[in-house]
């Protein structure tokens, strides 16, 4: 019963040492690359839903706006006796 215990687990010649780390590395930099390009989709895929949402929001917020239009008229766009009105009423502030 003379055997040799082997306390190496998996044992490589050492010329296969390199190829096998830069198998490993390859695959390391595939599933980053792979995971950087999906979550740069998703983000994407999401900035794409948000401003469809803002654009619809914004759509809908000129539709309404233009329904209840409140804007002050200009002076040159005044009547001439609502002109002729405010001339001679004056500021009250003065």
């Amino acid at each position: 019963m003379n055997q040799k215990k082997d306390d190496n687990f998996l044992e490589i010649h050492y010329t296969y040492v390199p190829w096998a780390l830069s198998g490993f590395f390859l695959i390391i930099f595939g599933i980053f690359v792979g995971g950087y390009f999906l979550g740069k989709k998703s983000a994407i895929q999401d900035i794409m839903h948000q401003m469809k949402q803002e654009s619809f929001a914004d759509k809908i917020y000129s539709s309404i706006s233009t329904l209840y239009d409140t804007y002050d008229i200009d002076e040159e766009e005044k009547p001439e006796e609502e002109k002729n009105y405010t001339e001679q009423k004056g500021d009250i502030h003065d």
